[in-house]
């Protein structure tokens, strides 16, 4: 996919964004894939929105020239690093190369006022696709830092360096 030939950008994602978000899970799998082993599935709208603390995480998408949105994700420091969460393609839209495209783009633009020693995020370890992207791009598994509540046992938890 030519990233350019589309004029995909990233910006900053909003109230209604996430409304949209909503409706691309349609089953507890793909919202936990998603939102950690803890979310609910069926889960209202007001709660989704809750969920996914947008007043207090840097929340961004990609869209394309008609301003659709094609891919979902969150950023933030957790441990001296820029914490890549949420991270998402629409359905319509996997495939293409677009989990690759938003996460580089979540590396350049991730706000500056984020102090790092590089990047981290945290993925089911059953989730094969997202976990090879994640390597491809230069992330490795670690032993988490702190200690994990049980909820947090089925994930690992991966590092890549500035």
């Amino acid at each position: 996919m030519d990233k350019n030939a589309l004029s995909l950008n990233l910006e900053s994602a909003t109230e209604k964004d996430v409304i949209n978000l909503h409706g691309w899970f349609t089953n507890i799998l793909e919202i936990r894939q998603w939102g950690g082993p803890s979310m609910d599935f069926p889960i209202s709208v007001m709660q989704f929105i809750a969920e996914t603390k947008l007043d207090q995480l840097n929340s961004y998408k990609i869209v394309d020239h008609k301003n659709n949105m094609l891919a979902f994700g969150q950023c933030y420091q957790r441990l001296e690093r820029c914490h890549l969460a949420r991270l998402v393609v629409s359905p319509d839209a996997r495939g293409k190369g677009l989990g690759k495209y938003l996460v580089e783009q979540l590396m350049l633009y991730a706000p500056k006022s984020i102090t790092t020693k590089g990047f981290s995020l945290f993925v089911l370890a059953n989730n094969t696709v997202a976990r090879t992207l994640y390597e491809k791009l230069g992330f490795r598994c670690i032993d988490y830092p702190e200690p994990m509540d049980s909820t947090m046992a089925e994930c690992e938890y991966l590092i890549k360096d500035n």
